[in-house]
């Protein structure tokens, strides 16, 4: 017979990092979820919300704690076992991937960015040269014109010298 209520699933992503419930860590861990909640309580101090572990609503709107790698491994350093040591072992691991990952991102990025940045610089090297060169261009025109006004002076002076003969 299937439950009435929907189960949560054990992993959930959450602002890009992933995110596991108590009673999965707990299953992980060997121990139980009161076990969990009693080392949260305990250890307040150390075990940061939005670090450890971040509260989520449920499908009835209830708070639900679930954990980062972070927090995982960090009440591995609370919990005894040997399922606590490879299941800290494995949180380790995927803290690493996903690190490596966004530093591998970020490496990609700033390739991207540098290589725009370059083509930004040409582009304004390109916009300086073609600024001076309609500079040069505009300075030449004035000249034209200021040789074609003293013309149009000087013929102005001989067309009044010619019309009006003394």
């Amino acid at each position: 017979m299937q439950s009435l209520f929907q189960t949560e699933p054990a992993q959930v992503e959450i602002l890009n990092f992933l995110t596991f419930t108590t009673d999965y860590v707990a299953k992980r861990y060997s121990t139980t979820v009161n076990n969990i909640k009693e080392h949260k309580r305990l250890h307040a101090d150390e075990i940061v919300e939005d670090i450890h572990f971040v509260i989520v609503k449920n499908d009835r709107n209830r708070p639900l704690i679930k954990w980062t790698l972070r927090g995982i491994i960090k009440l591995g350093m609370f919990i005894r076992s040997k399922e606590a040591k490879y299941f800290r072992l494995w949180a380790e691991q995927e803290l690493e991937k996903t690190i490596l990952s966004e530093l591998a991102q970020a490496k990609e990025t700033r390739q991207k960015n540098l290589s725009l940045v370059g083509q930004v610089s040409s582009l304004n090297a390109l916009l300086i040269d073609n600024a001076k060169r309609h500079r040069r261009e505009i300075n030449g025109y004035k000249s034209q014109l200021k040789q074609h006004n003293e013309k149009i002076v000087v013929l102005k002076h001989e067309l009044e010298k010619a019309s009006n003969p003394r």
